[in-house]
């Protein structure tokens, strides 16, 4: 505390108790140094309410925020958050068992989640033995265990009280799953026949060659584009391409002035949010500035040089549509419109087709070539 002057006033004294007790009750500091007397508070009381002012400013102003939220809204909220193509396929199960359910002898009309767990539980095995194909083969052995998955699903979203995957109430039916998954691998199933087919090296060469990629025209740089992000970021085919915006991919330089390019990535198939795994480092593509036909950095210079500037805003969709209005001698080949989903799915399979490749190739042929680039010398890899 700070030393007092010497005073001949007593009468000071007191007026500096009243003063010193009004600080220590529960009234507000602040209101103190907005009297007339606040000149004969210490420096050192002055600065103590200066900090406690400050501290709960600051405290205020982190506070959060609540908005009113309706049983129907999240619920909506929910629903919109699912993975659409897992919402298909459930439904699709779901209605083949039932359909399945319904036929006699069974005649089952209630909903399996009012199934007793014994009853459906036999039920589930006869299904999976009984469900072909169409043409009158048979399934692959994963599809029939995306048909008990699917089951599970919707069991588990109508709060169903036991699990077909974990539970001992369902082990018949599991056993039955596992015997026929063993039958149809001693057939010959399983080997994933229809399976798309890796991009080798050769077979760039021959897109490179036939024009389906290259810096030369809007639609060729846009494929090359599309090429290296599924091919050396890993990014699905479809669905995540179409949902990639500007900001996602960065060009940087390290310290040593190197131009690279880093993907930002956000939700993916296998990395959703719903936990915290992420991947160990944010994925790069360096320059290779000795070859700029297949430099990936020189790929994406020249792609941001031929966009609007209305499409290079952080959140941009990063796959712009081709203006085919354009003059000849327009620096901007693409205007400010998303390219669907399905046009960007049918991008491996076009230029396969152009370019006559063999086998099946298909969208997911460029993230098989992204899984044996660091296997296997026959698929490409820019450093």
């Amino acid at each position: 505390m700070t030393e007092l002057p010497e005073f001949g006033d007593l009468d000071f004294l007191s007026d500096f108790e009243l003063l010193d007790n009004t600080i220590n009750s529960d009234l507000d500091l602040a209101s103190i140094l907005n009297e007339d007397n606040s000149a004969m508070l210490p420096e050192e009381i002055k600065q103590n309410v200066s900090v406690e002012n400050s501290k709960e400013n600051k405290e205020q102003r982190k506070a959060p925020t609540f908005i009113e939220i309706s049983d129907e809204k999240k619920s909506n909220f929910i629903e919109n958050m699912k993975n659409k193509n897992t919402v298909r396929k459930t439904q699709s199960a779901v209605k083949q068992f039932t359909t399945w359910l319904q036929l006699s002898p069974r005649n089952e009309t209630r909903e399996i989640n009012r199934i007793p767990t014994s009853e459906l539980d036999n039920f589930i095995g006869s299904f999976l033995l009984s469900i072909w194909k169409a043409d009158g083969s048979e399934y692959e052995p994963d599809t029939l265990t995306s048909y008990h998955r699917s089951i599970d699903r919707y069991l588990k979203e109508k709060k169903y009280p036991y699990s077909l995957v974990n539970d001992k109430e369902f082990e018949t039916s599991r056993t039955v799953l596992m015997s026929k998954r063993k039958e149809l691998k001693q057939k010959g199933k399983g080997s994933k026949p229809n399976a798309a087919e890796p991009l080798t090296v050769s077979e760039e060469n021959k897109l490179k060659e036939e024009g389906c990629i290259g810096l030369h025209s809007p639609k060729a740089l846009l494929n090359k584009i599309w090429l290296q992000n599924t091919m050396l970021f890993g990014i699905r085919g479809g669905t995540e391409n179409h949902k990639l915006q500007w900001a996602d991919i960065e060009l940087c330089k390290d310290e040593n002035g190197k131009e690279y390019l880093e993907f930002h990535e956000r939700d993916t198939k296998t990395r959703t949010g719903e936990v915290t795994y992420l991947r160990a480092f944010r994925p790069k593509q360096f320059a290779n500035p000795d070859d700029p036909l297949n430099c990936p950095v020189e790929a994406y210079k020249t792609f941001r040089d031929h966009r609007p500037p209305s499409t290079k805003t952080p959140s941009s969709p990063f796959y712009v549509a081709i203006n085919h209005k354009r003059t000849p001698d327009s620096q901007f080949w693409y205007k400010n419109q998303p390219i669907g989903e399905n046009s960007l799915r049918s991008i491996m399979k076009d230029m396969a087709t152009k370019a006559n490749l063999p086998g099946k190739k298909t969208n997911h042929s460029a993230p098989a070539s992204c899984r044996d680039c660091s296997n296997n010398d026959s698929t490409t890899h820019w450093a």
